[in-house]
C-alpha cells in the first residue's frame, strides 16, 4: 500500500508489487538507514526520501517470527523518474529487499562519447526536469499532440502564478476548453503540484475526455462508474473505493451524485477539510449543469460538487455558458467554484473575478495578421412550400391546444394545480415539437395520447379513475421534469436511464417521453374531460399522422431537394458534406428512409458508403468508426450525409471537412440548437464561412414577415422560430452564449398561451444587461496571444525543444537500444516540398517498444500514417500525420532509456556519460573540465519545488585543481569549444584525461557539492519570495471575503466605486435584507473559521517553501573535458 504525502492511504500494488512473503521473512538486515533528502533504489526505482519515522507495521502480524523485536522504520518515499513523476512510495526499510542508498558519485571514466550522443543524453536529462516556480517556462505544450493555438495558452499561464489554481474557463463553443484544461492539468502534473485529478462530466462526454487526454496528452485516465465498481471489487476486494483507485479519473455528474458514487466519496472524504487537501485537481465540464437555479434550491448535481469542491487543492469550471442571467445562480456557481474567493450571498469582486475568468469569443480570435482564426458564420433558409392540408393539420392542432387551455384556465382543482398545468403543457408542447420534427415523429405521441385517454374513457377504468389520477399526479412532476431536462438536454440522461453497461439511450429518451405524456393525460383526464370537438379534432390529427408516417412532407421534400442541388453535380456526387440534426429518432429514420427512395449516380442518397447516422443508442466503436469517416479527406471517405440525433450532438466533433449543418427542426431551446452547430463551428474548421440552414416557410418576405396569415398559423409559426435563430444568433456574437435567456419565451409563444410570458421583455432585457455586466469578454486577445506566443518560444529556446533536436534524441535511444531507425517517408505528392526531411515511418518495434505503435494509424483508413516531431507539418497536414511529443510513447520510453543511463548498470553500448570539446590554444592553461549535474530541490513537506541541469568545473593542471566559482566563465569555456568524436581522440589524449580526472576526482566532487550549495543558497532567496507573494495573495483573498461576510451580516453596503457595480442592478442592501436566519447563521459560522483557514494555508505555504540542506541534491549526470585544439596535432 502506497501513503500519499497526505498520509492516506492509496492502492498501488499493481504499479509498485510489494516484496513477497518469503522474501520477507527471510530478511533480517542491518543495512543503514536512510536520512531525508537521501537517494535511494527502492524496487528498480530511484526515489529520494521525504520522511522516516519508527514503525510497528509489522510487530502485530509477524509477532513469533525472530525479527519482529527488531526495529523498524517507515520510509517515505518520492520518484525523481520522469516515468514516475510525483508518485510516491512508503516502505518499512529494514525488510524491503535490495533497497539501497545510493551515493551519487561522478562516473566512472573508460571511454568517451560523440558529443553528439552525449548532447542528446543531457538534453533527455534537461526535459525530465522541471520547476514549480519558474513562470516562465511551459513544458505542457511540448508534451501534447496537438497543435496549440497561442491564446490557449492563457489558462496555463495563470495556473503557474496561482498558489491554489482557481479558473472558470467559459471560452466560447469551439475554442478548445478541454485542450486548455488538459495543458494546465499536464503543466501542473510535471511541476509536481498535483497527482489526482478528477473530471466530472456529462455521461456523454466521459470516453471523449478519455480519449483525449490518452491521445493528445500522453495521461491515462480510468472511468468510474457502476462496471468499473464492480471490477475493482473483484480484483481488491469489497472494500476498495473506487475515487482513490487510481490517480487519475473521470466520473458522470449523474453516476456521482447519488447512489454507489455519493456514498463512496463520502467514506473516501476526510471529515473536514485537511491541509493539504485530500485530493489535487477537480474539473468540472459543462459546469453550467451544477448551478444552482437559485437561493433555495440545489440539484443532487449541486449538491455533490458542493460536497467534494472544499477538499481539491485546484478547480476548473468549464462552461461556454456560465451566467444564465440569474444572479443568484451565477453567485452561487462561483462559490462551487471557489469559496475562499467568492460567497453565494455577496456580489462577486471585481478583480477575483478577473483574475479567475477566461472568457474569449470566436470573433476576437485574430491571426497575426490581423485576420479572424474562426470562420464567420452565416444564416440560411431552406423555403417551405407548405400545402393546405399541412397548413390545416397545423391550424387543427393549434385549434386543440387553445381549447385545452381554456379548459386549464376553467378548472376548479386547487389541490394539484400547478401539476395540473405542468401536465398540459407538456402534452401539447410535446406534440406541438413532433409535428414541426416530422410525421412520424408525431403519430408517436399522438398515439400515446390517444391510448390514456381511450385507456380512460374504458368503462371498466371509470371506477379506477380518482386512483389513477393521485397516482399519476405523485410522480407527475418527477417524469416532466426530467422529459424536459432531456428535451432540452438531450446528451445528458439521469442516472437511472443510463446504465453503465451501455443502454440504449435513444430508447431511454423516447420512452421517458412516452411515460411522462401518458402520465400527464392520465392525470388531467378526470378533471379536463375533452369535449366532443376535441375528440373529433384527435381523431382527424391521427388520420393524418397515420396517413403521412412513411411519406416525406413537405419540409423533408425540400430538406432532399437541397441535397441533391448542393451535394450533387452533374449526376455526380461533389466533396462537399452535410450534417443534418433533428430532436427525434423517429424523424432519422424517415429521412433516411426517404433519401433511400432517391435514386442518384448508379445507387441511392442512403446508400452505405454516402449517408451514416449516429444515434444515442449507437454503440461507441460504431460511433468511432462513423465519426472517423465523415472526419476523413472527402478524397478517402466517400460519405457525403450524416443524420444525428440530439443525444449525439455533444461530445462528437465533425468540423474537419463539412462546413453545412441542417436543422431538420428547429430547436426550442436556444443551447440545444448551441450545441448543434457547434460540431462544425469550432477550432480545426478549415472552410471561411460556416453554413447554418433552417426550414422556413415559402411565404416569409425578404423582412421575414408573413403575408396574410393569422398569428400561429404554420407559416407564421415557421418565421417566429427562424426569428428566434437570428435573435439567438445575434446574441451569441454579442456574448457568446445565449443560456435560457429566450427559452421560456418560444415555449410560451409557440403554445399561444397568454397567461405565461416566460420572462417578459423587461426580465429578458434586464439578463440581457446582467449576462453582459458580468462576463466580460476579454479584448487585447492578439497582445495577450503575443505575449503568449513569446513564453512558447522562449521556452522551446532554453529548454532546446527544436524538432530536430528531439528527433536526434530519439534516433540515439533506437541506436543505443538496438533497435531500427525511423524510416525517412517521402510523400509522393510533395518530393521536395517545405515538407521534406521532416517525414518518417515507425521501424518495426516489439517488445515494450511497440506501445510507440499505438494510434499510429488512421482512424478511417487504418493504413499506418507517416510521423512528425515538427509542430508547423502537424498543423498543416492535420491528422494524415501524426506528431511525436515528448510524451508520445516513442519520444517517452527514448528519453527514458537515455535518463536510465544515470543509474542503470553498465552494459555493452552504452553511454559513458563523458564527451570532449576543442578549445583553442592559449584559451585554458591546463586540462579543462565541466560537470554536469542535476539539481533536485524538495520542500519539507516532500513537495519538488525546483530542478535544474548546474555546471561545475575547474582546471585540472599537472600539480594542481582550480576551480572556477564563475558560471559564465565556465560558459565561456564551453562556447569557445568545438564538439568532437570519440574517433578524434588519439589514444595519448584519452590517457592523460584519465589520468587527471583520476587524481582530481576528489576536487571536482567538492566542487560540485560546492555548486550545489550556492545554488540553494540562491534558489532560498527565489523560495522565500514565491512563498510571501503566495501568502500575501491568500490573505489577501480570504481577507476580501472576510470583510464581504462582515458587511453582509452587519447591513453595510459596498459603494459604487469600490466595487464596481451600480446599485440599482446589485444593491448590497436588497441582499442583506434577502437573508434567512439561516443563512445568517450559516454566514457567522463561515466567518468565524476564516482565521484559521489563513492560518493553515499560509501554514502549508511555509512548509512547501522551506528548504533545509538535506532537500538540495546536486546529482552528477556527465562530464565534459576542454582540450587545446593542439592536442589533435598527430
Amino acid at each position: 500500500m502506497r501513503i500519499d504525502r497526505r498520509g492516506a492511504p492509496f492502492l498501488l500494488n499493481e504499479f509498485w508489487p510489494a516484496p513477497d512473503a518469503a522474501r520477507q521473512t527471510a530478511m533480517k538486515t542491518t543495512k543503514a538507514i536512510p536520512e531525508i533528502g537521501d537517494l535511494v533504489r527502492v524496487r528498480q526505482r530511484h526515489w529520494v526520501v521525504t520522511a522516516v519515522r519508527p514503525s510497528d507495521a509489522l510487530s502485530a502480524a509477524s509477532h513469533d517470527t525472530d525479527f519482529s523485536e527488531d526495529s523498524q522504520n517507515l520510509v517515505e518515499l518520492i520518484s525523481i523518474e520522469e516515468d514516475a513523476r510525483a508518485e510516491t512510495l512508503s516502505v518499512v526499510w529494514e525488510i524491503e529487499p535490495d533497497a539501497s542508498v545510493e551515493n551519487p558519485k561522478l562516473p566512472e571514466l573508460r571511454r568517451f562519447d560523440d558529443y553528439a550522443t552525449f548532447e542528446n543524453f543531457l538534453n533527455a536529462v534537461r526535459w525530465g526536469g522541471v520547476s514549480s516556480i519558474n513562470d516562465k517556462l511551459i513544458q505542457s505544450p511540448y508534451r501534447s499532440g496537438i497543435t496549440i493555438e497561442d491564446y490557449q495558452l492563457d489558462p496555463v499561464v495563470r495556473a503557474v502564478n496561482m498558489a491554489n489554481v482557481t479558473l472558470m474557463i467559459a471560452d466560447d463553443v469551439g475554442l478548445g476548453k478541454t485542450i486548455e484544461a488538459g495543458l494546465v492539468v499536464q503543466e501542473m502534473l510535471l511541476r509536481y503540484r498535483a497527482r489526482t485529478v478528477l473530471i466530472v462530466c456529462p455521461a456523454s462526454l466521459q470516453l471523449k475526455w478519455q480519449e483525449e487526454m490518452h491521445s493528445k496528452f500522453g495521461l491515462d485516465f480510468r472511468i468510474v462508474n457502476t462496471e468499473y465498481l464492480k471490477k475493482l471489487r473483484r480484483t481488491r476486494g469489497v472494500r476498495a473505493n473506487p475515487w482513490t483507485s487510481y490517480p487519475r479519473l473521470i466520473t458522470s455528474m449523474d453516476w456521482a451524485k447519488s447512489g454507489d458514487g455519493l456514498e463512496l466519496m463520502r467514506d473516501a472524504l476526510p471529515k473536514t477539510v485537511t491541509y493539504p487537501r485530500k485530493f489535487d485537481i477537480l474539473i468540472v465540464d459543462e459546469a453550467h449543469n451544477v448551478a444552482p437555479q437559485n437561493n433555495s434550491t440545489e440539484s443532487e448535481r449541486s449538491r455533490f460538487i458542493r460536497l467534494i469542491s472544499p477538499h481539491f487543492a485546484h478547480h476548473m469550471f468549464l462552461t461556454a455558458t456560465p451566467h444564465n442571467g440569474s444572479p443568484e445562480s451565477w453567485r452561487a456557481l462561483l462559490e462551487l467554484l471557489d469559496n475562499q474567493r467568492f460567497s453565494r450571498y455577496g456580489e462577486p469582486d471585481p478583480d477575483q473575478l478577473a483574475s479567475v475568468l477566461v472568457r474569449r469569443l470566436k470573433s476576437s480570435i485574430l491571426d497575426a495578421e490581423g485576420k479572424p482564426v474562426f470562420p464567420s458564420r452565416v444564416m440560411k433558409d431552406i423555403r417551405v412550400q407548405y400545402t393546405d392540408e399541412e397548413r390545416h393539420i397545423h391550424n387543427l392542432l393549434q385549434n386543440y391546444t387553445k381549447a385545452r387551455l381554456d379548459a386549464l384556465a376553467n378548472s376548479v382543482d386547487t389541490v394539484w394545480k400547478n401539476r395540473e398545468k405542468m401536465a398540459v403543457f407538456f402534452v401539447l408542447q410535446t406534440l406541438k415539437k413532433r409535428l414541426f420534427s416530422s410525421p412520424r415523429a408525431f403519430a408517436q405521441t399522438l398515439i400515446t395520447h390517444l391510448r390514456s385517454i381511450d385507456k380512460m374513457e374504458n368503462p371498466a377504468n371509470r371506477s379506477n379513475r380518482k386512483q389513477s389520477r393521485q397516482i399519476e399526479m405523485s410522480r407527475l412532476e418527477r417524469l416532466v421534469r426530467e422529459a424536459e431536462r432531456m428535451q432540452d438536454k438531450p446528451d445528458e440522461l439521469e442516472a437511472s436511464y443510463a446504465s453503465d453497461a451501455g443502454a440504449d439511450v435513444a430508447d431511454n429518451t423516447e420512452d421517458l417521453e412516452n411515460e411522462a405524456v401518458a402520465a400527464s393525460t392520465t392525470a388531467t383526464y378526470s378533471t379536463l374531460e375533452l369535449s366532443v370537438e376535441e375528440r373529433k379534432m384527435l381523431r382527424e390529427l391521427q388520420d393524418w399522422a397515420e396517413k403521412m408516417t412513411n411519406r416525406p412532407d413537405t419540409k423533408l421534400t425540400a430538406i432532399v431537394d437541397w441535397i441533391k442541388a448542393n451535394l450533387i453535380e452533374n449526376g455526380q456526387w461533389t466533396d462537399r458534406r452535410v450534417i443534418l440534426f433533428t430532436e427525434y429518432t423517429a424523424t432519422l429514420n424517415v429521412l433516411k428512409d426517404i433519401l433511400g427512395s432517391v435514386e442518384i449516380a448508379g445507387g441511392t442518397l442512403a446508400d452505405r458508403d454516402r449517408l451514416m447516422s449516429v444515434d444515442g443508442s449507437t454503440p461507441e466503436d460504431e460511433r468511432e468508426a462513423i465519426k472517423a469517416a465523415f472526419q476523413a479527406d472527402p478524397a478517402i471517405s466517400s460519405v457525403r450525409i450524416l443524420l444525428a440525433t440530439d443525444a449525439a450532438s455533444e461530445g462528437i466533433d465533425l468540423q474537419n471537412w463539412c462546413a453545412d449543418l441542417i436543422h431538420v427542426e428547429i430547436p426550442w431551446n436556444p443551447n440545444v440548437m448551441e450545441q448543434r452547430n457547434g460540431r462544425v463551428d469550432r477550432h480545426g474548421q478549415k472552410s471561411k464561412e460556416v453554413h447554418i440552414w433552417h426550414p422556413v416557410g415559402s411565404e416569409i418576405d425578404k423582412d421575414f414577415k408573413v403575408e396574410n396569415q393569422k398569428a400561429h398559423s404554420l407559416d407564421a409559426d415557421a418565421q417566429y422560430l427562424y426569428k428566434t435563430c437570428l435573435k439567438v444568433e445575434q446574441i451569441r456574437a454579442d456574448l457568446g452564449s445565449v443560456s435560457d435567456v429566450i427559452a421560456e419565451d418560444v415555449k410560451s409563444i409557440m403554445l399561444g398561451d397568454n397567461s405565461s410570458k416566460g420572462y417578459g421583455a423587461d426580465e429578458r432585457t434586464r439578463r440581457m444587461k446582467e449576462v453582459r455586466k458580468r462576463l466580460q469578454v476579454a479584448d487585447a486577445v492578439a497582445a495577450s496571444s503575443k505575449k503568449l506566443h513569446e513564453t512558447l518560444i522562449n521556452t522551446q529556446r532554453e529548454l532546446h525543444l527544436e524538432p530536430e533536436v528531439i528527433r536526434s534524441a530519439v534516433d540515439t535511444a533506437l541506436r543505443l537500444t538496438e533497435k531500427s531507425p525511423l524510416i525517412p517517408y517521402v510523400d509522393p505528392n510533395d518530393k521536395n516540398g517545405p515538407d521534406a526531411g521532416k517525414l518518417f515511418m515507425l521501424p518495426p518495434l516489439s517488445g515494450g517498444w511497440a506501445i510507440a505503435h499505438a494510434g499510429i494509424n488512421d482512424p478511417f483508413t487504418k493504413k499506418v500514417r507517416p510521423v512528425t516531431f515538427d509542430y508547423e507539418v502537424a498543423k498543416h497536414r492535420g491528422q494524415s500525420v501524426v506528431l511525436l511529443h515528448l510524451n508520445h510513447p516513442l519520444v517517452a520510453m527514448s528519453l527514458h532509456v537515455l535518463r536510465e543511463e544515470v543509474w542503470a548498470p553498465k552494459r555493452a553500448g552504452s553511454l559513458n556519460r563523458a564527451a570532449v570539446r576543442a578549445v583553442p590554444v592559449g584559451t585554458l592553461s591546463g586540462l579543462g573540465v565541466l560537470v554536469v549535474s542535476r539539481l533536485i530541490v524538495s520542500g519539507s513537506d516532500g513537495t519538488r519545488l525546483h530542478e535544474e541541469i548546474t555546471l561545475a568545473g575547474g582546471l585540472m593542471k599537472d600539480g594542481s585543481f582550480a576551480r572556477e566559482d564563475t558560471l559564465a566563465r565556465l560558459n565561456e569555456w564551453f562556447e569557445a569549444g568545438r564538439p568532437l568524436c570519440a574517433s578524434d581522440l588519439t589514444p595519448r589524449v584519452e590517457e592523460v584525461i584519465k589520468e587527471r580526472f583520476e587524481k582530481y576526482r576528489p576536487n571536482l566532487e567538492r566542487a560540485v557539492q560546492s555548486r550545489g550549495e550556492e545554488r540553494r543558497r540562491s534558489l532560498l532567496n527565489s523560495f522565500e519570495k514565491r512563498q510571501k507573494e503566495e501568502e500575501a495573495k491568500i490573505e489577501k483573498t480570504l481577507g476580501r471575503l472576510e470583510t464581504q461576510l462582515q458587511n453582509l451580516l452587519t447591513g453595510s453596503t459596498i459603494g459604487e466605486n469600490e466595487a464596481g457595480f451600480t446599485a440599482s442592478m446589485f444593491d448590497a442592501k436588497l441582499l442583506v435584507e434577502g437573508l434567512s436566519e439561516c443563512d445568517k447563521k450559516a454566514l457567522e459560522t463561515r466567518l468565524n473559521a476564516l482565521p484559521e483557514a489563513i492560518f493553515k494555508e499560509k501554514e502549508l505555504i511555509a512548509a512547501r517553501y522551506h528548504v533545509e540542506e538535506d532537500d538540495v541534491r546536486n546529482i552528477p549526470v556527465g562530464m565534459i573535458f576542454l582540450i587545446p585544439e593542439n592536442w589533435l596535432v598527430v
